[in-house]
């Protein structure tokens, strides 16, 4: 609350200077992608957090008033390797065509393309890893199969005897039947009620 309204919410002096220990803290790791890394630089350099437990803690407290930073940042640095993956896989991409003069039957110079199969394969390895990072090279799981959907026959008529004997087929239809008394879902009741 003191982060949002200083004035209103004034921190006493150990809780002002463990909010400053917070802050150097959180300037310090912010940019890490381990926790392990995290912890070693506040134990060095964080006055008072000199064992593993006082870091710790202090690592904690930046999570919760600060941000998770440690899956911040390991998002972060994927979306700029993908980045940096497609970049490249797109100049191994144009680099794998190449024009070139030939001469025509009649000895006219004409030119035309060619493709190196090296440049090739290292696009397609590239896009690959891409593919795989984003998890586009997972089958996608099917939530709901269409043809286990059965649809029921609709029948449309201005008959009412139609509808009465519909209506008749389902109160004929066999059905478990539970005592009025006795109900399906409360195991416990049922035994009371047998006993």
């Amino acid at each position: 609350m003191h982060m949002i309204e200083p004035d209103r919410f004034v921190l006493n002096d150990s809780d002002e200077q463990y909010y400053l220990q917070l802050q150097k803290a959180y300037h310090l790791v912010f940019d890490e992608l381990r926790e392990s890394v995290a912890m070693k630089a506040i134990m060095e350099q964080v006055p008072g957090a000199d064992t593993w437990h006082r870091a710790n803690r202090i690592l904690r407290d930046i999570y919760a008033l600060f941000s998770p930073f440690v899956q911040k940042n390991k998002d972060l640095r994927r979306a700029i390797l993908l980045e940096k993956l497609y970049m490249m896989a797109d100049v191994a991409q144009k680099n794998a065509v190449y024009k070139y003069e030939a001469q025509d039957a009649e000895g006219n110079k004409i030119e035309k393309e060619g493709a190196d199969l090296e440049w090739m394969e290292l696009a397609g390895k590239l896009y690959a890893q891409a593919a795989k990072i984003e998890g586009l090279d997972q089958p996608e799981v099917i939530m709901l199969n269409p043809d286990e959907i059965t649809i029921p026959a609709i029948e449309v008529t201005s008959d009412p005897q139609a509808f009465l004997a519909a209506q008749a087929d389902i109160e004929d239809a066999d059905y478990d039947e539970w005592p009025d008394d006795q109900e399906e879902d409360d195991p416990e009741e049922a035994e009371e009620h047998e006993a």
